[in-house]
């Protein structure tokens, strides 16, 4: 009876070792109602047996239990220099990730220790980042990071993914990055084929060729020189001479070449000097109240006729506006 019930208290464990405790107490039994001193004998060293016994399975049993409410939790821990933001005219930096498994049992914590990084794998954008160098160096993740130069107008934000290997499978992190931004400034460099466009004394319809370039300057360093087109600029034409009109017109599908069209009418003469141009402003100028220095003047002269039969009484455009192409 003793036996039977502490079988009963602890369930189904083990159960071939008390299957055998049980058997053993049975043939026990049999041998005390024909021989009791011998039984007695016997029976004292068989509960010796079944104390050991009951121990070993305790002792398994609570091991089991531990096991199965053993969890297994990872924290990527990166270096300090991870949360300052890259240059924006580009940067190099070393940054070490280390990768801790933290050992939960029933939820609580039971160990935290670093482990050896297995299997890393590290994705990043390749706008921003020119390269990105990986090592393992001991219990860390080492990564060479070399930025690109922001030329946007805005601070940067983008996450780097790093995957490893853990017991529980491949774990996936983000690392957020900021790349800083700067003080942009732009150059407008507008060049024609002719400047000033002199038109026969004749007349007629004409084209002329232009292209705009953009340089770009962060926090005062040159960065590039690109072709760019007029959007955003703005332009102011007069002319009181002989020459009509005048219109910018894009030159092909290339980004940055234009081309004026004009027509002169034929001979003529005035009794003033006559002018016409154009000119090309930065976004901001104010064409009304004030007289901004142009980024860019082009002008036009048709050579005047004499004689009183080619005489044209002086006239006068204005025009002003933004470019939307």
């Amino acid at each position: 009876m003793y036996v039977i019930l502490l079988f009963s208290c602890f369930g189904h464990n083990n159960e071939i070792e008390w299957l055998f405790v049980i058997k053993y107490q049975l043939i026990g039994i049999l041998l005390y109602r024909k021989n009791p001193l011998i039984c007695k004998k016997l029976n004292c060293i068989n509960m010796k047996k079944i104390f050991i016994l009951l121990f070993v399975s305790l002792a398994l049993f609570s091991c089991e239990k531990e096991e199965n409410n053993k969890i297994f939790k990872y924290q990527l821990l990166p270096s300090e220099n991870v949360s300052k933001p890259f240059s924006c005219l580009g940067e190099k930096r070393t940054i070490t990730f280390t990768i801790i498994q933290k050992t939960l049992i029933d939820d609580i914590l039971d160990s935290e220790v670093p482990i050896i990084p297995k299997d890393v794998s590290i994705e990043f954008d390749k706008t921003l980042f020119s390269d990105i160098e990986t090592k393992i160096k001991g219990d860390q993740v080492v990564l060479n990071i070399t930025s690109n130069i922001n030329k946007e107008d805005k601070i940067l934000n983008v996450d780097l993914q790093i995957s490893y290997s853990t017991i529980n499978g491949i774990k996936v992190e983000k690392i957020p990055l900021i790349i800083d931004k700067g003080k942009l400034t732009f150059v407008y460099k507008i060049h024609s084929e002719q400047n000033p466009f002199v038109l026969p004394a004749e007349g007629g319809k004409f084209e002329l060729p232009f292209i705009c370039k953009k340089q770009t300057y962060l926090n005062d360093q040159f960065i590039e020189e690109t072709y760019s087109s007029l959007n955003g600029l703005r332009f102011k034409t007069i002319s009181t001479g002989n020459v009509w009109f005048l219109t910018v017109r894009k030159d092909g599908e290339k980004i940055g070449f234009y081309k004026f069209t004009f027509v002169g009418e034929g001979p003529y003469n005035q009794k003033t000097d006559p002018e016409c141009y154009f000119n090309i402003y930065t976004h901001d100028a104010n064409l009304i109240t004030d007289n901004p220095t142009e980024i860019f003047r082009q002008d036009f002269i048709q050579p005047q006729t004499p004689g009183e039969d080619y005489y044209k009484p002086s006239r006068s455009s204005y025009k002003h506006g933004t470019f939307d192409f």
